[in-house]
């Protein structure tokens, strides 16, 4: 450091030459870091004269983002007197920024104190934005490598066909295994089949220095099947080399796509010649047609005769020749595909139906450029159609007499349900009335068989009446309209139950009826099952000191089921299909009173709703018979 002191002290006048004729700022700068020195060079890169800058803190020419570095710089050569350099960003007097190199070295006195900084500054913004420039260019050019659809790669080749891969871009990661490649390694991902092709185009690349531009079919580093295609330019260099640039392009779904394509293609026109249907195309600009084999037989004509739309036209009926002509227009101009049953004229002079399809294809300017269509062999489904139409015109006719024969027949039995009601109820209460008079007069002047006699009379006629009205009811549930709704069956069987306990005042009973019980049906016909059932399930318990009736949901046979069960008497379950019929009796009268028609109006009401009822018993210990309704 002496060395330097000495130096400064002797050439102090050289220096401030320098200083003056350099085109590099030169700045002097004590160690409070103000200016002490400001040469033409430093007026030049920053604009400041000599004047304004003398005595001022170095910091207002320093960029705010680097001033905390340039800071932590100067305080650590205040510490080691080191010579240092650094970039940074500089602020000129008319607020650009200016990229500038520094060179700080420390001017120490004969003691080895800092005297001063002795600092040189290069402006370098124009490199600093080359080199922005430069590097975004580079940037831009691998992302764009990087995303082209495909690799992108060169190589260098010599007269043995080695292979020497010099550079493969990023997406080649995917299909190489980067040592892979060396030695020629790039031959492994070709199929062997492909091999032979590929060193000839390799040959004929070395010697006339051609492009490539081919498919092949090849294998990736994970050994799975691709189809690549490979473009390349060639150009020999001064070693006598080629170097090849170029790009594979993974074209598999387009290749499979179009090998599919051809196949089913192939398969189409099998189908076409091998359907019932006959098929063509026709080309409107000009005028060509393509018809399958099955268009000539159904025109009656050889499959070899050549087809023309005149001739097509000379064959069809006429009386369908304009229908179909403006069809024909319709599609052309507007697009509108068109279906007509047409006759046409075979060999032997008669006339054959056939249905006609066409619709148009469209250009991109939105022009009918084609129009495809179909010819389908209608003739027998038309002659059948018209039997058919005759079968059911006389069906309906049927079906009208029936329906009028029925009408009778079910006004008749509203007629003779109304003489029922009031011709056998007449002579019932006429014999009751006699009867009872008898009853009345003779008193106790007669035997008490007598009296016996004339109570079962009495009572006989009050069953015949109630009889009369169980099948008066019966007659009018299966006219009655069913009218479906959401049905609270919970709600509707606890006002049931109450209801008819009114009739058994002495009776206990324990009432067990399931919460949410909810169906789709006739809230009343319902009512009428549930009162039918209840009746029932209290009529065959009356033997019991405590009654238990149930209503609730269950699953049966993969269905769900609302049953009643009780713990009566029960039935023999070998003759449980008889229950649910009129008038049918498992129990004597005399153990149990009834009609015999209650259950069989269960199973009507039920039926006529699209369900089913059933019952289950062991004889003893109590029945269970449930239904179930379509959801």
């Amino acid at each position: 450091m002496a060395n330097v002191a000495h130096l400064n002290c002797q050439e102090l006048s050289s220096i401030a030459h320098l200083a003056q004729v350099t085109p590099l700022g030169f700045l002097s700068v004590s160690p409070d870091f103000r200016i002490l020195e400001w040469n033409p060079g430093a007026e030049h890169t920053f604009g400041w004269s000599r004047d304004e800058v003398i005595g001022r803190p170095v910091d207002f020419m320093i960029s705010p983002e680097d001033y905390s570095r340039v800071l932590e710089n100067w305080q650590k050569f205040l510490v080691d007197n080191q010579t240092f350099s650094m970039r940074n960003r500089n602020v000129r007097k008319d607020g650009t920024i200016v990229y500038c190199d520094w060179y700080n070295s420390p001017i120490l006195d004969a003691n080895g104190n800092l005297v001063c900084v002795s600092s040189i500054c290069a402006d370098v913004t124009r490199q600093v934005e080359s080199e922005a420039s430069l590097r975004m260019e580079r940037e831009r050019f691998e992302s764009l490598v990087d995303n082209l659809p495909g690799i992108v790669f060169q190589t260098e080749m010599d007269a043995n066909l080695n292979i020497r891969v010099r550079y493969v871009s990023d997406a080649g990661a995917e299909f190489f295994e980067p040592e892979s490649l060396e030695n020629n390694g790039c031959m492994n991902y070709f199929m062997p089949a492909e091999l032979p092709r590929y060193k000839a185009i390799l040959q004929q690349v070395f010697e006339s220095c051609v492009g490539v531009d081919s498919v092949f079919h090849m294998l990736d580093k994970h050994r799975n099947e691709r189809y690549m295609h490979y473009v390349a330019s060639t150009r020999r260099i001064e070693s006598g080399d080629v170097v090849i640039d170029g790009v594979l392009i993974d074209v598999s779904n387009q290749y499979l796509a179009v090998r599919d394509l051809n196949e089913s293609r192939t398969q189409l026109e099998r189908i076409i010649q091998l359907s019932s249907d006959g098929f063509w195309d026709y080309h409107i600009e000009t005028g060509q047609m393509f018809w399958s084999r099955r268009c000539c037989e159904l025109f009656g004509l050889p499959t070899d005769s050549p087809l023309s739309a005149d001739t097509i036209r000379s064959r069809i009926h006429p009386e369908d020749a304009e229908s179909l002509r403006n069809a024909w227009q319709r599609a052309a101009e507007t697009g509108t595909p068109y279906e007509h049953e047409i006759r046409v004229v075979q060999t032997d002079g008669s006339y054959r139906w056939i249905v006609a399809k066409g619709t148009p294809i469209f250009s991109a300017e939105n022009k009918a450029v084609r129009i495809i269509g179909s010819m389908s062999d209608v003739h027998d489904a038309r002659e059948a159609r018209y039997q058919l139409s005759q079968l059911n015109q006389d069906l309906e006719q049927r079906v009208a007499e029936r329906t009028a024969a029925l009408n009778r027949m079910v006004h008749e039995l509203q007629s003779f349900c109304h003489s029922v009601s009031h011709d056998l109820r007449a002579p019932l209460r006429s014999i009751n009335g006699h009867a009872h008079e008898i009853d009345e007069h003779v008193g106790k002047a007669v035997s008490p068989e007598v009296t016996y006699a004339l109570q079962r009379i009495q009572s006989s006629t009050i069953e015949m009446s109630e009889l009369i009205d169980a099948l008066l009811a019966m007659a009018r549930l299966s006219q009655e309209q069913i009218r479906l709704t959401d049905v609270d069956l919970t709600a509707i069987a606890e006002d049931v139950a109450a209801d008819t306990m009114l009739g058994f005042p002495n009776r206990t009973v324990e009432w067990h009826i399931e919460k949410e019980l909810v169906a789709k049906g006739d809230s009343r016909l319902l009512g009428v099952v549930l009162r039918n059932l209840f009746l029932n399930a209290l009529k065959f318990t009356g033997t019991r000191p405590v009654a238990e009736i149930r209503f609730g949901r269950i699953v049966r046979q993969d269905q769900p089921s609302f049953v009643v069960s009780d713990n009566g008497v029960g039935f023999d379950p070998r003759f449980k299909e008889r229950l649910f019929r009129p008038f049918e009796r498992l129990h004597s009268k005399d153990e149990f009173p009834g009609n015999g028609i209650g259950l069989a109006n269960v199973q009507r009401i039920i039926l006529r709703h699209g369900g089913t009822v059933w019952a289950e018993s062991v004889l003893g210990e109590g029945a269970s018979f449930g239904f179930n309704l379509p959801e």
